[in-house]
Formats: C-alpha cells, structure tokens, sequence
C-alpha cells in the first residue's frame, strides 16, 4: 500500500509488478511494470518476482526480488510511467530466489535480503550489500529486523529452526537460535506500535510453518529493549561499511575503465611494434640483396679473370712446343 492510502502494488513470478486503485477495484489495474533484468551477455531478459518492499522516505519508490537472486528498484513518479532505476546485485546475487525483503525501521534506507542460505543487508544508495552473514545450516525462508533494536534481526530456515542476528554484540556468529517446529518455518513477524524513534513493543514474535501452525514467542529482554549507545554504534558501522564498499565500487568502475583501454593501447602498440618489424625486415631483405649482388659480382669477376688466365696458358704452350722441336 502507498502512503496516498488508496493505491496498491503487487508482484508476481509472471514477472509484472500491477499497480491497483482500492476505490476502483472493480476495474482494471492503473499501471503495469515489466520486470526485467540484465543477464551475463549484457542483454535485458524478463525474470519474474517474488516480494517487494516499498520506502518510508520516498512513497514512490518500491524494492522487487526476483526469482534469479537480484534486486530491481522501481520508480513511479507522478504523470509518469512507471521504470526500473536500478538493479542490485548484478554481482552479489542471491543463488536463489529471494524470499523476503524487509526495512530497518529505525534507519530506513538499510533493507535485508533473505534467499538460499544466507541475508544480506543493503543500503539505497548502493548496488553491493553493506554485510551479508554466513551459510546457514538450512535453507533459509523469511526474515525481518527487531523494531526495537537496531542491530538485531530473525532469520527463518527450512529445518525449523529460528536463528537470531546481534549485529551489536557480534558480527561473525549467531546470537541465539531456537527450535521451533519440526515443520519447515514460512514466515514471521515482530509485534510494533509506532514509526522510527517512536516504535515501541518488539516482546512478540508470531513465526508460521508449513503445516499452517503459527507459534507465539515472547523474547527476552536483550532481544527486544535498545542497548546503550546501540543506536550511534549501527549508524557508524553502517557508515563504515557504506564508505568501505563506495570505495570498492569507484575501484571496480576504475578497473572496468582500464579493462577498456588496455586492448586499445595494445592494439596501437602491437601496430607500431609490426611496422618496426616490417621496417627491420626492410632493411635486412636490402643488406640480403646488396650482399648477395656483391656475391654474384664477385663471382662473375673470378670467372672472368679465369677464363683470361686460361687463353693466356693456352696462347703460350705452342710457343713452349715448337721450342722443342727445334734440332
């Protein structure tokens, strides 16, 4: 639902995202987006979708997952068609389709990812995800960020288990997980009253499996109730990882750039090095042939001086003879 209150949007794997007006219900849909994707030889390919999540700050704006692991941003701006803006993940991608999408409600710009085994966290203004956590053990199927707490958010898995995240206390393992069904885990949901600072509640968490069971948590304390300077801690890893992979980013665009002028400098330089070659062969075929006209000059020459040596014996032998014969 967008913040004008009458207007709704949905998605689906035949790969249109439909924009629908609740006082006109009876009638056809107000607007259509084909959802497409760029694949690995550059071309656009339409994909479908599996979830979306609009933006608290800009109502317009809608966050689609798709069924090949990326992220399409759509835009519907006032007397406009609606477009794709950006796309996200071309390279990070989930090895599936993702299952959820859900905002941080207490920094609106950071949104999580869940699909395969694995969430990742973004930021708006980024194409790369700010942190994703490790390989979980199973197959993971929903997830949503504690409303209360800044830094900590649930993830549910296929075998039935419930694994929660504390950004806060530590990045690189599990918090605490639980067992909740012997059922695969589907969905959950975190109880909240209010928006932003003002979100109060985060004690009840509603978790629904497979077998159509839902199962009502009631989280302890650290799970639920904001730690001290938790707040200021996020929003400067959160600032630090954005700065980090900004900085990754400028350096991949400066890579791809001198990936593209590489073979133009080769190019120019494979062509100056063939023209020295041609003109060392030049030269050389000119030394060849100077050498081999000498040669043959010179041949000619001991040819001729033979010959002329040879009417000259030939001249004075019978001299030689007729001096013989004399008494």
């Amino acid at each position: 639902m967008t913040k004008t209150g009458h207007e709704c949007v949905s998605v689906s794997t035949d790969g249109y995202a439909y924009y629908w007006d609740t006082r006109k219900l009876k009638e056809d849909r107000i607007e259509s987006l084909k959802i497409t994707d760029v694949n690995s030889e550059g071309k656009q390919v339409h994909v479908g979708a599996t979830t979306l999540e609009n933006s608290s700050e800009a109502a317009t704006k809608y966050v689609i997952g798709t069924e090949q692991g990326t992220i399409v941003v759509a835009n519907k701006r006032p007397k406009k068609e609606v477009e794709i803006i950006s796309r996200l993940g071309s390279d990070n991608r989930h090895l599936g389709p993702i299952y959820s999408i859900s905002r941080n409600m207490q920094f609106p710009k950071v949104f999580m990812s869940v699909g395969d085994w694995s969430a990742k966290l973004w930021m708006d203004d980024l194409k790369t995800p700010l942190i994703k956590t490790r390989y979980h053990n199973s197959y993971l199927s929903d997830g949503c960020f504690s409303p209360t707490r800044v830094g900590a958010f649930f993830l549910t898995r296929k075998d039935g288990w419930l694994d929660v995240w504390d950004y806060y206390y530590r990045q690189n393992e599990i918090a605490f997980s639980h067992k909740v069904s012997d059922a695969p885990l589907t969905s959950i949901k975190i109880s909240s009253v209010g928006t932003g600072n003002q979100v109060t509640g985060g004690k009840l968490c509603a978790i629904g499996d497979q077998d159509g069971t839902v199962t009502l948590l009631e989280l302890c304390d650290s799970l639920c109730t904001m730690q001290k300077n938790e707040r200021d801690i996020m929003q400067e890893i959160f600032q630090r990882e954005m700065v980090k992979e900004k900085n990754l980013e400028s350096l991949r665009k400066q890579a791809e750039i001198e990936k593209k002028r590489i073979p133009k400098d080769m190019t120019a330089i494979n062509k100056k090095l063939d023209e020295r070659k041609k003109e060392e062969i030049d030269k050389v075929e000119e030394r060849f042939s100077a050498l081999l006209k000498d040669y043959h000059m010179s041949q000619n020459q001991e040819e001729s001086n033979n010959q002329q040596q040879q009417q000259q014996e030939e001249k004075e032998q019978p001299k030689e003879e007729n001096k013989e014969d004399k008494p």
